[in-house]
């Protein structure tokens, strides 16, 4: 599941829209769920949310069902990132 989720978070970061960071890892004790974390690099909060939302649709097309989801900034120096966390499960 996590080398699936990998390779299409990787086709999505491909494409160049945005510059994002991402992780996924594995949730104690459950099989069938993954917690993946991605990094927003955006100047502005509509836009983070916009690009949030493609991922999202992205995942869906491969049958990655989104369990729950949260989006919130978090800053660093000069800039604010957006971090999108989502509970995650392959539909099999």
């Amino acid at each position: 599941m996590l080398i699936r989720l990998n390779m299409v978070m990787r086709q999505f970061k491909n494409k160049g829209e945005c510059l994002i960071l991402y992780v996924a890892d594995r949730v104690p004790n459950r099989d069938d769920v993954v917690v993946l974390i991605v990094d927003i690099f955006a100047e502005h909060k509509e836009h983070a949310r916009e690009l949030a939302k493609k991922v999202l649709d992205h995942l869906g097309a491969y049958s990655i069902k989104v369990v729950d989801h949260k989006m919130k900034p978090y800053l660093m120096p000069e800039r604010e990132v957006w971090r999108l966390v989502a509970m995650v499960a392959v539909e099999r």
